[in-house]
């Protein structure tokens, strides 16, 4: 079994196996997905992608997985996750949870796939982890994968896979909670994680790493090519080429800033029991961005580090996954740790 990252521009494979007490990786791919064949977590062309995802098994190096079967995400701005909180004498059954769900979701719940899980037991009250995502888009990821003729054994939501990946497998400390920072592509992601469970999400377009840079080779006049080479080499440096890149880019890291202080503060004060947000741990490509750790420290005076993919894994192949690309990997390694957990058990 393997994990399987499906995204609107970019498909990435990782195989995972275990010796004894032992996890080294087995097979790593990836392979860009072109414009239009997903858009927004949706599939538009599904003949195209999959064609893709075989492409991306049979350059899986250094060898192909063993495994037909698949563990893949979900796109999160499709996917619903709410931690509830309900009284302890109140057996839950999907009936309670489909109707108190109904008062935060305005979709139709009929049309959705809902799974929930206990999280924690109180006294007077428990906490429920409740995911949903549309039928639709559960039966579409579903049709593609198998008619790759691979076997979608497990559908999870993205939020959770990259937690799997970057956070070890012991409880943090009960007193703390984490902010999640995912920059993507095409979007960026925010997940906490309080009380050794996910308890909000949230992700949007306005920031991401094609859209800086866009930016770069409209300022700059460069081909996509060269304003990747020059993110990559400026960042938010402000003694790389004058400046240039960081002044750019100046706007996406306010936006930033801003969006951090509206989650943490909605957190804070709309969920019950939650633990100060006292760090944040990045990943996803844009994670790699030159100096954003340091000026996020400044703004936020907050904890800030670069959340490590290879975190649970004992023999790290950095000739597979580097350092440099380990970020981008999160997901897909946290979806292959799932699935080495399946076949383990």
């Amino acid at each position: 079994m393997f994990g399987l990252d499906i995204s609107d521009r970019m498909l990435r494979l990782v195989s995972l196996e275990k010796k004894r007490k032992s996890v080294s990786i087995e097979s790593v791919s990836e392979v860009p997905v072109p414009p239009g064949i997903i858009n927004e977590g949706e599939i538009v062309k599904p003949d195209s992608l999959q064609s893709i995802i075989s492409n991306l098994v049979q350059a899986a190096k250094p060898r192909r997985p063993h495994s037909k079967k698949v563990v893949s995400c979900l796109p999160e701005r499709k996917s619903f996750i709410k931690v509830l909180h309900m009284k302890e004498n109140s057996e839950p059954s999907d009936e309670i949870i489909k109707s108190e769900l109904a008062n935060h979701i305005p979709d139709d719940l009929s049309k959705m796939y809902i799974d929930w899980q206990i999280v924690n037991k109180g006294t007077e009250s428990e906490s429920i982890l409740v995911g949903a995502v549309p039928k639709s888009i559960v039966e579409s990821y579903q049709d593609v994968i198998g008619k790759a003729k691979l076997v979608p054994y497990v559908l999870e939501i993205e939020s959770a896979a990259i937690v799997r990946a970057i956070m070890p497998e012991e409880p943090l400390n009960s007193k703390e909670s984490v902010l999640v920072i995912d920059i993507g592509l095409d979007r960026t992601s925010f997940v906490i994680v309080d009380h050794s469970t996910i308890q909000f999400t949230s992700a949007l377009t306005e920031i991401s790493g094609n859209l800086m840079t866009s930016l770069i080779m409209k300022n700059l006049s460069l081909s996509y090519e060269e304003a990747e080479k020059a993110k990559r080499i400026g960042g938010l440096s402000k003694n790389v080429g004058k400046g240039a890149v960081a002044s750019i880019l100046s706007n996406q890291l306010e936006s930033l800033v801003e969006k951090v202080k509206q989650i943490i503060e909605f957190y804070q004060a709309h969920h019950t029991g939650q633990n100060p947000v006292s760090s944040i741990l990045l990943t996803g490509g844009g994670a790699n961005l030159l100096e954003l750790q340091n000026e996020l420290v400044l703004r936020l005076g907050l904890k800030i580090q670069k959340g490590d993919s290879l975190l649970n894994i004992s023999n790290k192949d950095t000739n597979l996954i580097t350092v440099e690309t380990q970020s981008s990997y999160a997901t897909a390694i946290g979806l292959a740790l799932r699935a080495l957990n399946h076949d383990n058990t």
